[in-house]
């Protein structure tokens, strides 16, 4: 049966739309073939425009192939072989073969001029050649990475206008009052370019402000006015501690109202009164009014009354009425802000002489707006028009083809697939395309023959769209019947059914079931590789490999995490979420070289990359006695010498040879990806180097590419090669993987959903144009719009990963915990299955998901491709995958590779004192491979002890407030946050410390009658630095000193390295006029109560040499308090120093405390010894 494709009118308008897999490419180059030979027409006059230059240059490819196969069949009479073969058989009995093959070769000979771009490309190439009505300067460029332009912009509009005289509202209490709480909330030009992304760039905004408050505000401040006093009133007369008891007494929860909590609350309500700032008001506050108080009232308990309370509850109502006020001038300020940045903005371009891609569209429109023959002419030239990925184009494009289709016999093909538009973040429009299909007089067209998916799979992702009214949310975006014209290529059968599914155990959080997830799905790829290597699985012509699996993500993140869990498997992996090669791990050890070349006779600097796995020393080896150390030190200086005459690429390759580099490399875990990119990161600095001849430049360049990595803006010469991988198991975002296919996906994620938090001010899409909502009247109608799209995206993104498979998909499902019960409703598996006959806006109306598990059964009995997946032994295994080069990869001690957090500017005390067994490296320390083998209700005693451990118990003891346990829940999720980024995070730590903190804050500090809770945070200071130099045996002269007034440290050598001693005391705290110091440990003593008594301490501080570093502290604080107290006096003001050891910290009293002051006479020694000038 001949394709439509061979038979569509080569006039007028038509739209193609063309589902995953069923050939949208090909279709494009048919087209393409029929205009350059059947017509015949000038390859010049086809204008093809695509979405990328990756596809740009995809195309290119493949119509010269299929030209040039076309002209060899004809010319050997051999055309009846081909798919085109019907087509052409019509042609020769209209034309003559030589006629047909003279015209390949002259659309073969013009081919390199032919016009395939990028809608910009198209765009920039006729505004250059009209210049004159386009104004358009012949030397400015265009520049894809706005943000230099963009940050000059915001940092002259903060020097300008921020100033409360620019403040919408004036009034002589609110205005600078206002202004100041904005600042606080935008205080630097970051906040404020992170802020104003959204929408700054877009001309087309229409702002809608919120609605005008309806109290006065001159009426408003003088009530706030007037409360605030009267509290203060209230506050001083002696009924207030009546109201303490009342609320304090049981009736209320306690969790909330204990004496305590109340009498500080009472002090930070006195003090805020007492403040000029009218928005001094802090949400703690709530507890005292009668809302709350009813809300944490218990049952059979009476409701109290008290003239504060009814004050309190009068200022919150006030300060709502305030907060509008501010929101509302907020917004105001905001599109002023907004003005004077696209005004600068326009300004610097000018100045520059560049514009931005956006700035193409615009000019462009514009010209065919205001000059008529322009449209005529680009028509003339370009009587044929084929647009791919038309779904992922914007109204603005699809009015400026609209205006050139302005001749009767012009032709635009549109092709694309409304089910894959999932670039809605790069400003395309899915309404654009729907357009599209509104209109009358574009003819549609449908491809329905899949090439990619075997039948089981393709019926079992058929079943998910069918079954639902309006799958894809939108109307006018259908799921059309698809068959599947794709056999196995296995060589036998897969008894396993293509779609398999897992679900997450029940009762994990949102980040452990992230981890649970990345952990079964590498071994699910593990076991189907162990199968392969059995010779259970097996492709036709060859083996398979791990290079025929493909896991899909959707954030780097996740990534990270599926790709440590197949490290532990030793499973090849390789990430192309097309990242730049300059935020890899190898950049590090470049960055490393480079200081090290700079400086050579910086022993820091050249230590530092001995321990990267370019020269792969470990701590112990880094011994500048050892024979390798004292040979590497006298040679590599003598590199620097050759660099200005070789170059740096030279002087690298010669590096590598000398200490066996890419050897050492080719022999541990992902050795030939770390070759790759240091080739790729050399290559690339070559070429800077013959520019600039400067190593802090280079340096310099590295720094701001990382940044630029961060920001999104990625050049093509610097993403990561993929040409050069080992065959290996390939990690890739959802986004990326657009238009290609895999043969074994894995989607890891496809229960999780994005955040759902609505956005502030919310931006909307509506009919090509974007609505800025700052809370107008119809906020709450375009957050509804707005979760919409949220919705339909996850569905377009779950199709298109299904659809990235050829023989079978490996999904995860099921239900988490959420602190959001709403989130869950924008999952798209949820949507689909679980939604029966709700439309979506029923669906997204619910409170919460009803969780169901019998649509995953009813899914796998109607579909023989689906099957329901047994468990998995998470147990890590090994692959031993044997690469084409013969090269085993061997175990290497991880311990002693990852250097990028110990650079050696400087020693710590850990690394100075030798024998330290609770020493660890900070990137390199893991949790150990039974991860799942405490729970989060399990002691903090059987936590595995790591050096990550102590960094996030100290970072939690920093931050979390001591007084106030409401906050503790909030504060660990930030620090969550920070820390779950490493390979060695673990969940159930988080939910441990939270169970363990109320025990640390109550306990008493014995032998004071304080505990942690009692210390306000304005009287306690954390992290304090200091920084000592060191010779060669002055330690050993400190040790013994301290030895000499039985203080605990133990005999040592005085063979130690000169240099820096780098420390930070974790806490220092003041009571009844003494500064106290406190030291966290982690260290895993035992489980018993004994290990953690004061005895036991005193040996673990004297063994680990915690008595000089408590010594060293105890110092520090003394010439800190020197400079702080004007009248500060040792015996007076200073009260001595704890380590507190939090594995048995509150099981008794004085369990895990080690506490000492240093008597007078030490303190005097102490000083003659460091005036001496040992130390300073």
């Amino acid at each position: 049966m001949t394709h439509f494709i061979w038979s569509i009118p080569l006039n007028g308008r038509c739209l193609i739309e063309a589902s995953a897999g069923t050939g949208k490419t090909w279709s494009i180059v048919s087209l393409y073939l029929r205009l350059a030979i059947e017509e015949p027409c000038d390859v010049k006059s086809i204008l093809v425009v695509t979405y990328t230059r990756s596809a740009v240059a995809e195309l290119r490819q493949r119509i010269r192939q299929r030209l040039t196969f076309l002209l060899y069949s004809l010319s050997h009479h051999k055309e009846e072989l081909l798919p085109e073969y019907e087509w052409l058989s019509k042609l020769l009995l209209k034309r003559s073969r030589s006629d047909l093959i003279l015209s390949i070769k002259c659309a073969l000979y013009d081919f390199d001029q032919s016009p395939i771009y990028t809608i910009h490309g198209f765009c920039q190439r006729i505004l250059r050649e009209m210049n004159f009505d386009s104004g358009w300067l012949l030397d400015q460029n265009v520049i894809s990475d706005s943000s230099d332009v963009y940050e000059f912009a915001v940092i002259q509009t903060m020097r300008m206008f921020f100033n409360p005289t620019y403040w919408p509202t004036k009034h002589d209490d609110y205005s600078l009052c206002a202004f100041r709480k904005f600042l606080n909330e935008y205080p630097n030009p970051k906040k404020i370019i992170n802020f104003m992304k959204p929408w700054v760039f877009r001309e087309d905004v229409v702002w809608e402000l919120p609605i005008i408050p309806k109290i006065s505000l001159s009426d408003l401040l003088v009530d706030i006015k007037i409360n605030r006093k009267n509290v203060l009133s209230i506050l001083n007369i002696d009924t207030i501690t009546d109201l303490q008891s009342k609320i304090c007494r049981g009736s209320f929860s306690a969790r909330y109202y204990t004496d305590t909590k109340i009498s500080n609350l009472l002090d930070v309500l006195r003090n805020s009164m007492l403040s000029n700032d009218i928005f001094e008001w802090k949400d703690d506050f709530d507890l005292l009014t009668y809302p709350t108080l009813e809300k944490h009232l218990k049952k059979s308990f009476r409701m109290v009354s008290h003239p504060l309370l009814d004050v309190i509850s009068k200022l919150k109502c006030s300060y709502s009425f305030l907060h509008d006020w501010f929101r509302y001038d907020s917004a105001r300020f905001w599109h002023l802000l907004t003005q004077k940045v696209q005004q600068f903005l326009d300004e610097e371009k000018k100045h520059r002489r560049v514009v931005f891609y956006d700035d193409l569209l615009r000019s462009f429109h514009n010209l065919l707006s205001s000059k008529d023959n322009v449209a005529l002419y680009v028509a003339q030239q370009f009587p044929y028009i084929l647009i791919d990925e038309c779904q992922d184009t914007d109204f603005l494009q699809q009015n400026i083809f609209r205006k050139v289709f302005c001749l009767p016999n012009q032709f635009i093909a549109y092709v694309g697939d409304p089910k894959q538009a999932i670039y809605g973040f790069r400003g395309a429009d899915i309404d654009a395309y729907l357009d599209i299909i509104s209109d009358i007089d574009v003819k549609r067209y449908t491809l329905t023959d899949n090439y990619r998916s075997v039948p089981d799979l393709l019926s079992g992702i058929s079943y998910l769209f069918f079954n639902k009214k309006d799958p894809f949310i939108f109307k006018g975006i259908e799921y059309y019947p698809v068959f599947s014209k794709k056999k196995s290529s296995l060589l036998q059968d897969n008894p396993d059914p293509p779609i398999q599914i897992s679900f997450l155990p029940s009762l994990l959080t949102k980040t452990q079931a992230l981890i649970w997830s990345a952990n079964n799905v590498a071994q699910k790829i593990l076991s189907l590789l162990l199968r392969a290597q059995r010779g259970e699985l097996k492709w036709v012509n060859r083996e398979i490999s791990p290079g025929d699996v493909v896991v899909l993500v959707h954030s780097h993140y996740q990534a990270d995490l599926v790709q440590n869990a197949l490290r532990e498997r030793r499973i090849p992996t390789t990430k192309a979420h097309q990242a730049s090669v300059f935020v890899s791990e190898e950049a590090q050890w470049i960055i490393l070289f480079l200081w090290a070349l700079y400086d050579p006779q910086d022993a820091t600097k050249y230590r530092a990359l001995m321990m990267t796995p370019l020269i792969g020393l470990s701590v112990d080896e880094l011994n500048y006695k050892s024979d390798l150390y004292k040979n590497f030190s006298q040679k590599f200086p003598l590199e620097v010498e050759k660099l200005h005459y070789y170059g740096l690429a030279s002087v690298f390759y010669q590096f590598c040879d000398t200490y066996g580099v890419m050897l050492r490399l080719m022999k541990i875990d992902n050795g030939r990806r770390h070759i790759v990119n240091l080739f790729h990161l050399i290559d690339i600095l070559q070429s800077d180097w013959l520019r600039c001849r400067d190593l802090l430049t280079l340096i310099h360049e590295i720094d701001k590419r990382r940044d630029d990595a961060h920001r999104g803006y990625v050049l093509d010469d610097y993403r990561l090669r993929l040409d050069y991988v080992d065959n290996a198991v390939l990690i890739v975002t959802q986004h990326a993987s657009k238009g290609l296919e895999y043969p074994f996906v894995f989607c890891p994620f496809s229960w999780s959903v994005p955040s759902i938090a609505s956005p502030y001010p919310i931006i909307t899409r509506e009919r090509g144009g974007y609505y800025c909502d700052w809370g107008s009247s119809k906020y709450n109608e375009r957050v509804h719009t707005y979760e919409r799209e949220i919705l339909a995206e996850q569905v377009r993104l779950l199709y298109v990963s299904l659809t990235r498979a050829c023989e079978g998909v490996y999904l995860v499902l099921g239900n988490y915990k959420s602190r959001y019960p709403r989130e869950q409703l924008f999952n798209a598996m949820n949507w689909l299955l679980m939604s029966c006959d709700k439309d979506y806006s029923d669906w997204l109306s619910q409170s919460k998901l009803v969780y169901s598990d019998d649509c995953w059964q009813k899914w796998c009995d109607d579909c023989i491709g689906v099957s329901i997946s047994s468990e998995c032994d998470l147990a890590t295994e090994s692959y031993f995958y044997v690469p084409n080069s013969g090269v085993l990869p061997c175990n290497v001690d991880l311990s002693n590779r990852k250097l990028i957090d110990e650079v050696w500017h400087c020693s710590s005390f850990s690394k100075l004192w030798k024998g330290s067994s609770h020493h660890f490296l900070y990137g390199a320390a893991q949790l150990p491979a039974e991860k799942s083998l405490f729970s989060p209700w399990d002691s903090f005693k059987i936590v595995p002890g790591s050096r990550f451990l102590g960094s996030m118990v100290h970072r939690v003891l920093e931050v979390i407030n001591y007084t106030d346990s409401l906050l503790w829940n909030d504060q660990l999720l930030h620090i969550q946050d920070e820390y779950k980024e490493y390979s060695n995070f673990h969940p159930y730590i988080v939910d441990i410390i939270l169970r363990h903190l109320p025990n640390w804050l109550s306990t008493a500090l014995f032998p004071l009658d304080i505990s942690l809770s009692s210390i306000n945070a304005n009287n306690r200071f954390h992290e304090l630095d200091f920084l000592y130099s060191w010779n060669p045996g002055c330690v050993y002269d400190a040790v013994s000193l301290l030895r000499d007034h039985d203080w605990p440290v133990p005999s040592i050598s005085d063979d130690w390295p000169s240099g820096f001693l780098r420390g930070v005391i974790d806490v220092v705290f003041e009571h009844d006029g003494k500064f106290y110091i406190i030291d966290w440990k982690t260290n895993d003593l035992g489980v018993g109560v004994d290990d953690y008594s004061y005895d036991s301490l005193e040996k673990v501080m004297l063994n680990e040499g915690y008595g000089l570093q408590a010594m060293l502290y105890v110092w520090s604080i003394n010439l800190w308090l020197h400079k702080k107290l004007p009248n500060y006096s040792y015996d007076v003001n200073f009260g001595g120093v704890f380590y507190i050891f939090l594995r048995g910290f509150g099981e008794k009293l004085g369990s895990g405390i080690w506490f000492k002051r240093p008597s007078n006479d030490l303190i005097m020694a102490w000083k003659e010894f460091v005036s001496s000038g040992k130390t300073r």
